[in-house]
C-alpha cells in the first residue's frame, strides 16, 4: 500500500521477521499511521502484536493501558504553555510511553512517538512541527539465579526531529517514516544495508508508479530544491553544518564500493552486478572540512534542496592546486576520504556519466549527483562575466554568478537536444547506432542538439538524416519522456519515430562507426544484460559471457534504453 507506507516500513518488518523480534507502537501527533502502515505489510502479525493511538488527550486513557501515570502526564503535555516546555513534555512522555507498552506488551520493541504536526498550535511560539521517538527494547534479562528470570527493559533510543513547515499530511508521513528508520537502525544495529528489500518486483513496480504520480507522500523520498533559500544566507549556514554532501571531483562522483570490490577473483557477472547495485556515497560537513584540511583541497559547495522538505543536502567539488594530467588528484583525495571514513575500501570515485543512471530509483541519488554535476560544471566553465568579461562570484548558494564590474547575474544553461528510437512501419525492427566513445557492440538511440529556431521533431528528422541518411515519417514523431544530462549541459527530449527501412544507410563516420537495424528478438536478448555497458570493461565482461551477443544497449535509467523499452513494449502489444 504505497499510498499510506513508506519503504522503510517494509524493511523494518522484514529486518524483524529475520530475528524473529516483536514489537509495539504507541503514538500520538501521527493519528495512527505508524501502526497503520506495520499493518499494511504482508506477514506483519508474525512481529507486531498490535498498538495505540493516543489522539484525544482528554479520553486517551483506555488506550494508554488505563495508567494514570501516563494519562496525567499526556494531559500535563496538552497544557504546557510554551514550545519549550511543550517538547520538553514530549520527551518526557514519550520515554515513559515506550517503557510501559513494551512491558506489558512484552514484546521486543517499542515505538512511542509525540509531537504536532499542524496546521493549529496551541503554545506559544510554535509554529511548524516536530516529533519526538522513543525506542524501548527487551534489553536483557535478571540473572540472579536466587531470583525469578524476567525480563529487564529500558529506552534505547530518543530522537527529536523538527520540521519547517505546518503542512499537516506531509508533516504526518514523514515523522511516521522517521520512526520506521529509527526502529530498524535499532533492530539492525545500524546495518541496515544487511536488510534485503522484501517487495515483490510487482510491488515494486506500484512503488515506482505511486512515486511517479505523487508528491511527497508517496514512498519515493523528494527533492525539493527549495530555491526561496538560496538568498537567505543565515538559513543556508544553518543547513549547510547538518546536511550531506553530494562529493565531486573533476568528472567524477563518489560512490559506495560493495563488500566484494577487493576480491580480485570475483567473476566477470560479479563485476557486471556489482557496478549495477552501486550506492551514492554522501559525506557530512565535519568530513569535508577533514579530508580539506588533510589534502589542501578547495571546497566549492552548492545548495542542491531538500529531501522530503527536511534534509538538507549540499554538492561540494574538492579542487586542488596539482589538479592537472600529470597528479593522479582522484587517488590523494580517495586516500583521504577513507582515512576519514575509518574503513579502507569503502569509496570510490568513479565516472558519473555511467553510473548515476544505474543508482537505486526509489531514491533521489540519480537526480542529486545529475544536479550537483551540472551546477559543478558551470561554475568551473564560465568563470567570466558574458556581458563584459569580468570575474564573476558565485551567488545565492551557488547557482547563480555575479559579475564584479557590472553586476550583471547568469544562470546555468541547459541546451535542448533530441534523442530517438527509429522502427520500421511494421514496428518489427529498430534502427540504433554506434558512436566512437562506446565500446564494442554497444549500440543506442540517435541524438544531437536542436538548433536555433529549430522545433523539436525537425530536429529529430534532420539529425536522423544526417547521421544515418534515413528520411523518417515526420508525422510519426511522438514525445516519450525527456532527462537532464549535464555531458556537456543538455536536456535530452526522447521520442519515438517509424520510417522506411527499405533506404539505403548512408552513415556520417564523423559521429557514428556503424549503424544497423535489429529486430525484436536481438534487442530483446541485449536488455537481459546488466551493468554500465558504456564502460569498455563492463561491455568486456558482458561479451564474454556470453559471446553470442549481437548488440549491447545501454542499461535502464538511461533515456535511451526508456525509448528503446518503450519500442520492445509496444512491439510486444
Amino acid at each position: 500500500m504505497p499510498s499510506i507506507s513508506s519503504p522503510s516500513f517494509a524493511r523494518l518488518v522484514a529486518a524483524l521477521k529475520q530475528r524473529n523480534k516483536t514489537c509495539t507502537v504507541i503514538e500520538s501527533s501521527c493519528g495512527g499511521l505508524i501502526n497503520a502502515s506495520i499493518l499494511a505489510q504482508p506477514g506483519a502479525s508474525e512481529v507486531y502484536y498490535g498498538g495505540s493511538v493516543a489522539y484525544n488527550t482528554r479520553k486517551a486513557k483506555p488506550f494508554l493501558l488505563n495508567k494514570d501515570k501516563l494519562h496525567d502526564n499526556l494531559m500535563a503535555v496538552s497544557n504546557a504553555s510554551n514550545k519549550q516546555a511543550y517538547m520538553e513534555s514530549k520527551s518526557k512522555w514519550t520515554k515513559q510511553a515506550s517503557l510501559a507498552f513494551c512491558q506489558d506488551a512484552e514484546v521486543d520493541f517499542c515505538i512511542a512517538e509525540g509531537g504536532a504536526t499542524g496546521p493549529t498550535f496551541r503554545p506559544d511560539g510554535l509554529d511548524t512541527g516536530f516529533a519526538v521517538i522513543s525506542i524501548a527494547a527487551r534489553v536483557s534479562f535478571q540473572t540472579d539465579k536466587s531470583k525469578p528470570q524476567y525480563p529487564l527493559f529500558h529506552v534505547v533510543e530518543q530522537r527529536f526531529i523538527e520540521s519547517s513547515h505546518a503542512d499537516r499530511e506531509i508533516n504526518m508521513r514523514y515523522f511516521a517514516d522517521q520512526a520506521a528508520q529509527t526502529l530498524l537502525k535499532v533492530v539492525t544495529n545500524g546495518m541496515v544495508d544487511d536488510i534485503d528489500d522484501p517487495a515483490t518486483a510487482a510491488q515494486q513496480q506500484q512503488l515506482q508508479v505511486a512515486a511517479a504520480t505523487s508528491n511527497t507522500s508517496s514512498g519515493k523520498p523528494h527533492l525539493d530544491r527549495a530555491t526561496h533559500l538560496r538568498t537567505d544566507p543565515d538559513k543556508l549556514q544553518q543547513l549547510a553544518e547538518q546536511a550531506q554532501y553530494v562529493v565531486l571531483h573533476k568528472n567524477v562522483a563518489l560512490f559506495r564500493k560493495s563488500n566484494n570490490n577487493n576480491d580480485n577473483n570475483r567473476s566477470k557477472q560479479q563485476l557486471q552486478d556489482e557496478l549495477h547495485n552501486r550506492q551514492l556515497l554522501m559525506l557530512s560537513a565535519k568530513q569535508i572540512a577533514d579530508v580539506c584540511q588533510m589534502t589542501n583541497a578547495k571546497q566549492v559547495t552548492t545548495f542542491l534542496g531538500l529531501i522530503n522538505e527536511h534534509d538538507p543536502i549540499f554538492g561540494v567539488d574538492l579542487l586542488l592546486d596539482n589538479d592537472d594530467k600529470n597528479n593522479d588528484t582522484t587517488t590523494i583525495l580517495g586516500d583521504a576520504i577513507e582515512k576519514v571514513l575509518a574503513k579502507k575500501d569503502a569509496m570510490i570515485f568513479e565516472d558519473t556519466r555511467s553510473v548515476a543512471p544505474l543508482l537505486d530509483p526509489k531514491t533521489c541519488d540519480n537526480e542529486l549527483v545529475l544536479h550537483a554535476t551540472a551546477l559543478a560544471q558551470w561554475q568551473r566553465l564560465y568563470p567570466h562575466c558574458p556581458v563584459c568579461g569580468s570575474i564573476t562570484t558565485l551567488t545565492q548558494a551557488g547557482t547563480c554568478r555575479t559579475c564584479t564590474h557590472c553586476g550583471h547575474a547568469s544562470w546555468p544553461r541547459q541546451d535542448p537536444s533530441m534523442i530517438a528510437v527509429v522502427s520500421n512501419r511494421e514496428g518489427t525492427k529498430v534502427l540504433l547506432g554506434r558512436s566512437k566513445r562506446h565500446p564494442a557492440r554497444m549500440h543506442t538511440a540517435l541524438a544531437g542538439f536542436v538548433e536555433a529556431g529549430e522545433t523539436m521533431e525537425k530536429a529529430v528528422a534532420r539529425e536522423i538524416y544526417e547521421e544515418t541518411g534515413i528520411r523518417v515519417d515526420e508525422e510519426s514523431v511522438q514525445y516519450v519522456a525527456s532527462q537532464p544530462w549535464p555531458f556537456p549541459q543538455s536536456t535530452m527530449v526522447g521520442f519515438t519515430v517509424q520510417a522506411d527501412e527499405s533506404q539505403p544507410l548512408n552513415i556520417d563516420t564523423n559521429e557514428l562507426v556503424e549503424a544497423a537495424w535489429f529486430d525484436k528478438s536481438q534487442v530483446q536478448l541485449a536488455s537481459s544484460v546488466r551493468g554500465p555497458v558504456m564502460q569498455k570493461e563492463v561491455a568486456e565482461a558482458a561479451l564474454a559471457n556470453n559471446p553470442s551477443l549481437p548488440l549491447l544497449i545501454p542499461p535502464k535509467g538511461v533515456l535511451a534504453r526508456t525509448l528503446i523499452d518503450t519500442w520492445l513494449h509496444t512491439v510486444e502489444e
